[in-house]
C-alpha cells in the first residue's frame, strides 16, 4: 500500500509532510510493504510454536515434572541437530539461492532433499545405536521413551522446515502459513487421541509431531513435483554441497552458540540438579518461546530481500535495513520483557499449573536473554546477508567456550539461580561484541568501496 492512498485530509497531509521532512516517509512506506509478509510469517511461526508449546504444556500437566524434564532433555538434543541442519542446509539455501540457482528450479529442491537424506542418515545411525545401548543399560524409562520419540520425529520435522524454507524463497509466506495450519490441525488430532487413550508420554508427543510434519511437508512440496526447465546450466549435487559447506561451516559457530545459550543447560542441570529442576528451568524458558518465534519469523522474512539488496547494491545497501530490523526487534523484546516483569506469576501459573509457580520469581531475570537475542539476531542477519558469517566466528567460539564452564560453576555455587543469571549475562556480552564487529565490517567494506571508486577515477 502506498502512503499516498491514505484518505485525503489536512491531518494526513500534515503527517506525511512531517515524515517527509524527517526523512522517514520512505522508511514507513517500506515497512508498510513488508507488513503483510511479516504478518503471514508471524502467523506461520506462531502456529508451529503454539502447537509445540501446547504439546509441552500438556505433557507437563498430565505427566508431571519428571516426564517433562525427560522430554526437555531430548528436545534440547533435537534443537542441536536441527541447528546443525539449519547451518548446513537452510541458511545457505536462503542466501545462495539468488546466486547459485536464481530460478529456484525443482532441480535445486531435489539437490537439497538429497542432502537432507544424507544428513538424516548421518544422525539416525548413531542415535539408534545410543537408543539400543540405553535400553540394554537400563537407563531411566522416561529418557529411553523420549529418545525413541526423538528418533521418529527428527527427520520428519527437519523435512517440514526445509519445505517451509522453499515457500519463503518463492516469497510465498501464505503457503507456508497454510502448511503450518495443517501441521497444527494434525498435531491437535494426535494429541486428542493420546488423551483418549490416556497415554501422554514423551514418545506420544514426538509421534504427534512427526505425523503432523509429514502431512504438512507433503502439502508444501506438492507444487514442486512438476519440473521447471532451466534457462542455463546449473551446478550438480557435488557443487551445491560444496557451496553450502563453504557458507554453512561458519554458521556452525552460531549453532553452538544458540544451543549453548539455553539448551545445553538442560543437560547440565539434568545431571547436577535433577529432572525436576530441569523441568522448572525449561518452564521459564518456555515463557520466552513466543518471542523466539518472532525472531525466527523476522529472520525468515527479511534475510532473503536483504541478501538480494547485497547482490544488487553491495554491502552498504544492507546497513540501513539491518539497523531498522535491530531497532524493531529491541522494541518488541523489551515490551515482552516488561510483560514478564509485571505478569510472570500469572503467566507461569496459567501455563504450567501450580507446581511450577515456585520458579516464577526467576522469569524477569531470564527474560533479559530476549533483548540480547534481538541484537544477536540482527547481527546474524547482517553478517549472513553479505555472505560473511565467518566475521563473527571468533566471538561466538569464545562465548561457546565460556558458556558451559561458567554456567556449570554458577549452578554448583547458586543452584538453579546460577543458570538463570548466567544465560542472559553471557548473551548480553555476545550481543555487544557482535554489534561492534558488524560495525567494523561495514566500515571496512565502505573504505574498500571508496578506494575502488577512487582507483577507477
Amino acid at each position: 500500500m502506498n502512503l499516498g492512498t491514505l484518505p485525503y485530509c489536512e491531518g494526513s497531509r500534515r503527517v506525511k509532510a512531517q515524515l517527509y521532512a524527517a526523512g522517514l516517509l520512505p522508511e514507513v512506506a517500506r515497512l508498510w510493504r513488508w507488513a503483510p509478509n511479516g504478518a503471514l510469517a508471524l502467523l506461520d511461526q506462531g502456529l508451529i510454536s503454539g502447537s509445540n508449546f501446547v504439546l509441552g504444556v500438556s505433557l507437563a500437566r498430565r505427566a508431571g515434572p519428571d516426564a517433562y524434564g525427560a522430554y526437555v532433555v531430548m528436545f534440547a538434543a533435537f534443537l542441536l541437530i536441527a541447528n546443525l541442519h539449519q547451518a548446513l542446509l537452510l541458511e545457505p539455501t536462503n542466501v545462495l539461492a539468488f546466486s547459485l540457482f536464481p530460478e529456484r528450479s525443482d532441480r535445486y529442491l531435489r539437490a537439497v532433499l538429497s542432502m537432507h537424506a544424507i544428513f538424516t542418515a548421518a544422525f539416525w545411525v548413531p542415535a539408534s545405536l545410543v537408543w539400543i545401548l540405553a535400553t540394554r543399560a537400563q537407563v531411566r524409562y522416561l529418557l529411553v521413551n523420549a529418545l525413541a520419540g526423538l528418533l521418529i520425529a527428527t527427520p520428519c520435522v527437519l523435512l517440514f522446515w526445509l519445505a517451509r524454507c522453499f515457500s519463503y524463497l518463492d516469497f510465498a509466506p501464505g503457503r507456508a502459513a497454510r502448511g503450518s495450519f495443517l501441521y497444527t490441525a494434525v498435531m491437535f488430532a494426535g494429541l486428542l487421541v493420546s488423551f483418549g487413550y490416556r497415554s501422554v508420554t514423551p514418545l506420544s508427543v514426538f509421534i504427534c509431531t512427526a505425523l503432523a510434519a509429514v502431512c504438512a511437508s507433503s502439502f508444501l512440496l506438492a507444487p514442486y513435483r512438476r519440473k521447471r526447465p532451466a534457462n542455463r546450466p546449473e551446478p550438480d549435487l557435488r557443487e551445491v554441497w560444496r557451496r553450502h559447506w563453504r557458507f554453512g561451516r561458519w554458521g556452525l559457530s552460531t549453532v553452538c552458540l544458540s544451543w549453548a545459550q539455553t539448551n545445553s543447560i538442560s543437560f547440565v542441570s539434568g545431571s547436577l540438579l535433577g529432572l525436576t529442576a530441569t523441568g522448572g528451568l525449561n518452564a521459564l524458558i518456555g515463557l520466552l518461546l513466543p518471542m523466539f518465534q518472532v525472531l525466527s519469523a523476522v529472520t525468515r522474512v527479511v534475510l532473503p530481500p536483504i541478501a538480494r539488496m547485497n547482490a544488487k547494491g553491495g554491502v552498504q545497501s544492507t546497513r540501513r535495513p539491518v539497523l531498522r530490523v535491530a531497532a524493531t526487534l529491541i522494541l518488541l523484546t523489551t515490551a515482552y520483557w516488561l510483560a514478564l516483569l509485571f505478569g510472570h506469576n500469572l503467566l507461569l501459573h496459567w501455563t504450567y499449573g501450580q507446581r511450577f509457580v515456585i520458579y516464577a520469581h526467576l522469569a524477569p531475570v531470564i527474560g533479559l536473554h530476549l533483548v540480547a537475542c534481538a541484537v544477536i539476531t540482527a547481527c546474524d542477519i547482517g553478517f549472513n546477508s553479505i555472505q560473511s558469517p565467518k566475521s563473527a566466528f571468533r566471538i561466538k567460539l569464545l562465548m561457546v567456550a565460556l558458556m558451559l564452564p561458567v554456567t556449570t560453576a554458577m549452578m554448583l555455587r547458586f543452584g538453579l539461580l546460577g543458570a538463570v543469571i548466567g544465560v542472559p549475562g553471557l548473551s548480553a556480552a555476545t550481543a555487544v561484541f557482535m554489534g561492534l564487529k558488524l560495525r567494523r565490517v561495514w566500515q571496512e567494506k565502505r573504505l574498500v568501496a571508496v578506494e575502488g571508486v577512487t582507483a577507477n577515477v
